[in-house]
């Protein structure tokens, strides 16, 4: 009996210990649980946040862009932001103490190339201020069995008081008894060349001495037979849109978390339908 002695105190000392282990166990799950939900909530926070400023500034008229543009530094390179540039989240009347922003940062879509993707059929619009000599290089973008895309192309001035339009086609897969000619009427497809600009299939040249030479204020161009990616590369070409920047930001407790959407909104147009009336002679 006299050996025996402790041995209960054993049994109680390795029983709190199991008891312990799994209680730390338990609450560090809970923890780490806690935390990744807090960084979650968080990351959904600012991301939404940053979306909402971009909206905000997506509703805005082109005037008010422009305007915003000199009113708003870059988000980057300057750390003093006026009010109407911070488009501020809360839910504090519901009881959320969490308080997001947006800081928003507009700049030009402007330069001597403006790049884009055209839909099968559809129409992208370039402003060219008067322009009289462009390189177009465009790949197609394959979602059909066909493996190269066409683009026609309107270009369209004010000659006096009346407006001008011509009209040019430009052919990726033609390689012989292609129409060179220039423009001469709708319906004729120009032979494009193999392009020397990188990510780009093909390129052509309009100069002046084709559809360019009264000095258009803006060209046209249609993706035929395939969605196509397009760069259009001229001499300092005029505003083509703006693009929003907008940082999400939470601070809590001395750290700052944030997150970034850029978005990109170009001038208005009218709709591919608008051409139908311009293809017919």
């Amino acid at each position: 009996m006299n050996k025996e002695k402790g041995q209960a105190l054993l049994f109680v000392v390795v029983s709190l210990t199991i008891a312990m282990a799994v209680g730390i166990s338990i609450s560090l799950r809970t923890l780490s649980s806690i935390s990744r939900t807090t960084r979650s909530d968080t990351a959904s926070r600012v991301l939404a946040a940053a979306e909402g400023g971009a909206e905000r500034f997506l509703s805005k008229t082109p005037k008010e862009l422009a305007d915003s543009k000199v009113a708003c530094p870059n988000y980057a390179t300057s750390i003093t932001h006026v009010e109407e540039c911070i488009v501020t989240f809360n839910n504090t009347s519901d009881g959320d103490p969490v308080v997001s922003r947006a800081v928003v940062s507009v700049g030009d879509i402007s330069g001597d190339s403006y790049a884009f993707k055209i839909k099968k059929d559809d129409v992208r619009e370039v402003r060219l201020s008067g322009q009289n000599a462009l390189r177009i290089c465009w790949s197609p973008i394959k979602t059909s069995s066909t493996s190269e895309s066409d683009l026609y192309v309107i270009a369209y001035g004010k000659r006096g008081v009346n407006y001008i339009y011509n009209k040019q086609g430009f052919s990726s897969g033609c390689t012989s008894g292609c129409y060179t000619g220039g423009y001469t009427k709708s319906g004729d497809f120009e032979a494009s060349a193999v392009s020397t600009v990188a990510g780009y299939s093909w390129c052509v040249n309009v100069g002046s001495g084709r559809f360019l030479a009264d000095g258009p204020e803006a060209i046209r161009i249609r993706s035929l037979a395939n969605d196509s990616k397009v760069i259009v590369l001229g001499s300092s070409l005029p505003v083509q849109g703006y693009k929003i920047t907008s940082v999400g930001e939470i601070e809590a407790e001395g750290s700052r978390t944030s997150k970034t959407v850029v978005v990109y909104k170009s001038l208005p147009y009218l709709p591919a339908l608008f051409d139908y009336a311009l293809y017919t002679e």
